[in-house]
Formats: structure tokens, sequence, C-alpha cells
């Protein structure tokens, strides 16, 4: 849990956004998942936004490399596309600027844990 958060405070299971947004393709369809559920923003007492499970969920794809890389060349697949593993590597790299755009040297740690996985 992060610092200064309440540990009776709920916030996004980023797994479960995930597996979620992996199966529907949806981050929509997924915050309304979690609305159905009950699951709310407890700063706000409204459901979650859509951004905030896309975040939640590239924060597991980001910390899970063979997950979120396993994710994005099945989704490419799919659609006719075939990346390269080089190209797969700048997708969450990208990826991984957004969900640590906020958190100080939090891209520079992703680089030092990044781990070498082919596909």
């Amino acid at each position: 849990m992060a610092i200064g958060m309440s540990p009776k405070r709920k916030i996004l299971d980023d797994e479960k956004c995930f597996r979620l947004y992996r199966d529907t393709g949806s981050v929509y369809k997924v915050a309304r998942i979690l609305a159905d559920e009950g699951l709310v923003n407890q700063s706000t007492g409204r459901p979650y936004t859509p951004q905030a499970v896309y975040l939640a969920a590239w924060r597991w794809g980001v910390t899970n490399q063979k997950d979120g890389k396993t994710y994005t060349y099945e989704v490419g697949r799919s659609k006719g596309v075939i990346f390269t593993n080089e190209e797969l590597d700048e997708i969450l790299d990208a990826r991984a600027k957004y969900v640590y755009a906020k958190k100080k040297n939090g891209y520079e740690e992703y680089l030092a844990t990044k781990i070498s996985f082919s596909i």
C-alpha cells in the first residue's frame, strides 16, 4: 500500500483490471463491470473512470512484463499485425512512461527492472 493511503481505502486491483481489459478489450466495459460490482472511487463516491481503469491495467502490464507483452502481441495478431520483439518493447516502454509519469524516477526504475523476453 502506498504511503499516505488509509488501509481502509479501497483502490483498484491492477491485476483484475488488466485481466478484465484483456478479456473484454474495452476499458469502458471494465469500468461498467466494476461499477456493477459496486466498486467506486472512495474519494469521489463515483464509479471509476475508464482512464483510471486503463492506468491500473497497464500498471499491472508493465510490472508483469510477460503478461503485458503477450497481451500486446495477441491483440496485434488478432488484427493481422505481427509485432517484432523490438516493437513490443517500444509499446511496453510507452505504456510505462504513461503509467509512471507522475512517479519520481518511476520510468527509470522500470527500465532498471526491465526483463528480456521474446515471443
